[in-house]
């Protein structure tokens, strides 16, 4: 959604942002060339990998523009630490890059074998194998539900307490495979594993508390007029998303740019199917 991300950031020459999902830098780039010759971008990024990937796309741009191993919960922080805060407009894109499901080792998807891992932050010593294997059942079902919002999670939960130890993606996706299968003949084209799967990686990254955490700090750092904005992939993460602008704009510091989520055009969904799923909120920060 780079057209309309750039559409509600307005990048102007001079101008002070954050890309609090650097990622391998496709926003970054835009914004950093709208912004030239003066503009500064601060890039955050919780997979050192991503960030190496970013800093050679983006090192012509010089000291313009920052690259930082952090967690965005930390924005406000880290822009204080950089010399970013009174920024113009902060980006977040929420969930996982297409690379760490494209790339088997890292353990996301479930169409190559791989260890189980699922971390975005590689130094981070809890993985998916650790929870799978480690959690009681209760634990287990609440994160599948919660998290995955999988209608069979307690039977997926005593499944997989009964066959620890579960140490790789394809152990894992067959356990929840012939789980499902014994309850239901549905020919749906979505994997079975699929929410099971989002719920391991959610837990694994803490990605809804970091979102949760992370708004009120990315909204902390913004001048007056600056832009917030999101782009989600599932309910989950909107949801906390929506409750936040909407908190803020009833307390009148922050004026919705829209009502309702923009969602990727059919070209765009055409040229990356993953795009289909994406919600993208943005606001405007009133005064502090």
């Amino acid at each position: 959604m780079l057209t309309e991300v750039l559409d509600a950031l307005s990048p102007r020459p001079g101008g002070i942002f954050i890309d609090a999902t650097l990622g391998d830098g496709g926003h970054a780039e835009a914004i950093l060339e709208a912004i030239s010759p003066h503009g500064r971008l601060l890039g955050i990024d919780r997979d050192q990998t991503m960030l190496l990937r970013a800093q050679k796309r983006l090192a012509h741009f010089g000291d313009r523009f920052l690259a930082v191993h952090g967690n965005f919960v930390s924005i406000a922080e880290l822009a204080e630490r950089h010399g970013f805060t009174g920024a113009d407009g902060v980006l977040f894109d929420f969930g996982v890059a297409s690379y760490h499901f494209d790339d088997p080792v890292r353990g996301f998807s479930f169409r190559e074998d791989a260890p189980l891992d699922m971390r975005l932050d590689e130094t981070q010593e809890r993985d998916a194998a650790s929870i799978v294997n480690h959690a009681n059942e209760a634990e287990l079902e609440r994160i599948l539900r919660e998290y995955g919002e999988e209608p069979q999670a307690a039977r997926i939960a005593r499944e997989i307490v009964h066959h620890r130890p579960i140490t790789t993606t394809r152990m894992f996706a067959d356990l929840i495979s012939n789980a499902k299968a014994r309850r239901s003949r549905s020919r749906s084209r979505v994997h079975p594993a699929t929410q099971s799967f989002q719920a391991i990686r959610i837990a694994v990254n803490d990605e809804l508390h970091a979102i949760d955490l992370a708004l009120p700090g990315a909204f902390s750092v913004l001048t007056t007029g600056g832009v917030l904005a999101t782009i989600a992939y599932h309910s989950l993460e909107d949801r906390i998303v929506k409750r936040f602008f909407r908190e803020r704009a009833s307390q009148g510091t922050l004026e919705l740019l829209w009502d309702k989520p923009l969602t990727s055009s059919p070209e765009e969904v055409t040229a990356n199917p993953r795009a289909r799923s994406a919600r993208f909120r943005a606001g405007r920060k009133l005064f502090a």
